[in-house]
């Protein structure tokens, strides 16, 4: 190109230069805010999600904790004597003061149920003598099987969790417990996490809640909460409730994250929702914030590109008048070949360090498996803390039962020396069923890491000493056969966990499925090809399109938010160190886990 062609076409070409350079600037910006907004909506998103998983985990906990607390009741001795003399009712009435006194839980309501299905006493109301098996199917299930039933349900006064329990005087039916435990706690939970929330019953239940506890419904929906905070109660007031409980993903709304989550019976059926709302000045935004000022960085290079350009382009067109304009040419000219003689630098030493960045990332996935392996034991001890605070659940509450109703039987005067004698002992027997649980918690954790060998039945039990009581209150029946028994060579604590998660699975799917007879059965053989474990199951088996990647890390048959895939695929690394391998089948009515080592 000629100087000539540049000195005659300058304008034209600088002007062709910057509206080329200024669409550049337009299209890059425009593409950087659409990355920004995607950036913010996924943190949204993930907020929200985290919002509903906490709250289904708290459902969950409450749940179970309503369902361990009418179990623990229902072995009460005193409530025997109360069906037998019903005009007794001195230690039930005592009974919602001790669970608030020594639990979280303040508000519990009790119903006792004779064997006609007839209330024959309730903690709320001085109401009774009502026939509750003619209107309530869950009353009248207990009555015909004789076991557990829990539910979410809505009835006459609110939205609540229910267990019911049946009691025995040996082995003779004599009524049912029914202990009710509300939603308002949940929210106080909450709102520790900054998260505020409504609790609602659908309004199809309006009609229903005739006795209403808080009396407030809006739109037809009533509201659960004991004491709604006031922002909540305005939020509802300046936007539509039927849109809210609506929300999927999430919205912004008044400068809130919403979302809802959806409280469902053991139908599966929507009964109610939790309306949930996080401040958005809560949100920690220095991610995006960085990402805006990368956008605004990226405009002013690109402006002052286009600038230098011009202004170099012209620069260009001026040194080729005089000959010191020529030089200063060569001098840029100079400039431009140090800058590529850097680059090449940079981009030689960036070559020079990329086998040890590959060292790095290397390092990283191996922490990532040793993290792994920390989350599977951290699960499996939070798994055994549950069973332990459940096997000293029932001992507790009976020591204490037992100490308030000796103040009545000392005021009654039926204390003497034979009474003392069958307190010590019964009181001596809870205690040391307390410690036999701790020290077999406590060697199932101890750390071992000597090869030694250890006897496959013996490990086997000390894992169902540990579960029994746990496994029981889900009604859940374990039986062992041992056609050959065999010792195998290796970590006694470590392999336990490889039979404990198993099981722990199975325990969860029998609840997912809604199976009521709950069988497993574990056969320990020996042939002359291999040493065998097979623990089998009828919770209803594994979904034939994940059994082929079932012990791959972060792969989980469990909903969202209640399983995190680790426990399976650290079983399979434990069968590994044993020199053997852990396979899964589907088999008529459940799964079949088996762990083989041949010879």
């Amino acid at each position: 190109m000629s100087f000539k062609f540049l000195k005659d076409n300058f304008l034209l070409m600088s002007i062709a230069i910057a509206i080329f350079l200024i669409c550049t600037i337009f299209i890059g910006a425009n593409y950087l805010k659409d990355q920004l907004f995607v950036v913010e909506q996924n943190k949204y998103s993930i907020i929200a999600s985290n919002m509903r998983n906490r709250t289904a985990n708290l459902i969950s906990d409450k749940h179970s904790s309503t369902t361990a607390i009418a179990l623990s009741l229902s072995n009460n001795s005193d409530l025997i004597n109360i069906f037998q003399n019903q005009r007794q009712y001195n230690a039930v009435n005592n009974l919602s003061k001790v669970l608030a006194d020594s639990t979280d839980y303040k508000n519990v309501w009790i119903q006792l149920i004779n064997t006609e299905g007839q209330s024959i006493y309730r903690s709320w109301d001085n109401s009774k003598g009502d026939s509750l098996s003619t209107i309530r199917g869950d009353v009248q299930k207990v009555l015909t099987t004789k076991q557990m039933v829990k539910s979410i349900s809505v009835g006459k006064y609110t939205i609540s969790f229910k267990s019911m329990a049946p009691i025995f005087d040996g082995e003779k039916f004599v009524g049912i417990i029914e202990v009710i435990t509300h939603f308002n706690s949940l929210s106080n939970k909450l709102a520790i996490d900054n998260i505020d929330s409504l609790f609602i019953a659908d309004k199809k239940f309006k009609n229903q809640l005739k006795k209403a506890v808080t009396k407030r419904f809006i739109d037809g929906y009533y509201i659960a909460n004991l004491e709604p905070s006031t922002s909540m109660l305005e939020f509802l007031e300046n936007n539509n409730i039927d849109k809210l409980i609506a929300i999927d993903d999430f919205k912004i709304l008044d400068d809130n994250i919403v979302t809802s989550y959806r409280i469902k019976d053991e139908s599966n059926n929507v009964i109610g929702y939790a309306l949930l709302k996080y401040r958005l000045s809560a949100v920690n935004n220095q991610d995006i914030n960085t990402f805006a000022v990368l956008i605004k960085f990226f405009t002013f290079v690109l402006l002052a590109f286009v600038v230098g350009v011009i202004y170099l382009f012209k620069l260009y067109k001026d040194s080729k008048e005089t000959e010191e304009d020529l030089e200063n040419m060569q001098k840029y000219e100079a400039i431009l070949k140090q800058k590529v003689i850097e680059k090449t630098h940079e981009l030689a030493d960036l070559n020079a360090t990329l086998e040890e960045r590959i060292r790095i990332e290397l390092e990283k996935n191996k922490n990532q498996d040793i993290m792994l392996q920390q989350q599977s034991k951290l699960a499996a001890i939070g798994e055994m803390i549950d069973a332990v605070a459940h096997q000293w659940k029932q001992p507790i509450n009976i020591i204490k039962m037992r100490v308030d109703t000796l103040g009545y039987d000392f005021t009654d005067k039926l204390v003497n020396q034979e009474y003392i004698t069958d307190f010590q002992t019964k009181i001596f027997h809870q205690i040391k069923h307390m410690t036999d649980t701790l020290d077999g918690f406590r060697s199932f954790f101890r750390p071992n890491k000597e090869l030694k060998e250890f006897d496959m039945k013996i490990a086997v039990d000390k894992v169902l000493l540990l579960i029994k009581d746990e496994f029981i209150k889900h009604q859940i029946n374990i039986d062992v056969n041992v056609i050959q028994n065999f010792q195998l060579l290796g970590m006694e604590n470590e392999f336990k966990h490889l039979i404990l998660n198993i099981l722990n699975n199975a325990k969860d799917a029998f609840y997912d499925n809604n199976i009521e007879n709950r069988n497993i059965t574990i056969n320990i053989l020996l042939d002359d090809k291999s040493k065998k474990i097979e623990i089998c199951d009828n919770a209803g088996g594994i979904p034939s399109e994940i059994i082929e990647h079932i012990f791959k890390a972060n792969v989980t048959t469990k909903e969202q938010g209640k399983g995190t895939g680790i426990g399976l695929y650290m079983s399979s690394q434990i069968a590994v160190k044993h020199h053997g391998t852990l396979s899964a089948i589907n088999i008529e009515n459940g799964a079949k886990f088996i762990f083989e080592q041949l010879f």
